[in-house]
């Protein structure tokens, strides 16, 4: 969004979201484990955060891992994005509902039962989604994170 627009932003959410999906479906259609679809799923992630065609810099791999949450659970994954939702409207900070959101998943998922498999998933995401947000959270922490308002009408 802010390099290239409100559309050109879209469609690469789409993608982002796209990749870390079809990752995960295709290694459990083809390989047919929850291991594979975890490896499949981080690998996506891993690839998105620290992609060889950008230099081993990338993004910050929410989008993707949330992709990979559609494809082991449709209903989870869009209850957990209105939770996000709601922690956002809470704490006005972008970086910290993130982190509450995908910090309570694995707790969420063994909560419900979910396969050990997808409860691993979801503890390495938040590990390396706390590695990529290290400097938002250093600026959060030390008081210099932008609320979300403020960042919408900076990126916008």
């Amino acid at each position: 969004m802010v390099v290239a627009g409100p559309l050109f932003g879209a469609l690469s959410l789409a993608g982002d979201i796209g990749k870390g999906y079809l990752a995960a479906w295709l290694a459990m259609h083809y390989v047919g484990t929850p291991w594979a679809l975890v490896f499949a799923g981080i690998a996506a992630v891993i690839g998105h955060d620290f992609s060889i065609f950008l230099g081993f810099k990338g993004g910050k791999g929410i989008a993707t891992t949330g992709g990979v949450f559609i494809a082991i659970d449709p209903v989870f994954a869009m209850i957990l994005l209105l939770i996000w939702i709601l922690i956002i409207l809470v704490t006005r900070y972008f970086i910290l509902s993130t982190l509450i959101a995908l910090g309570g998943v694995p707790i969420m998922f063994f909560v419900l039962g979910k396969r050990i498999e997808y409860i691993a998933f979801a503890g390495l995401a938040l590990a390396l989604a706390l590695y990529t947000h290290r400097d938002d959270i250093i600026r959060f922490v030390t008081g210099k994170e932008l609320r979300t308002s403020q960042a919408v009408k900076k990126y916008l």
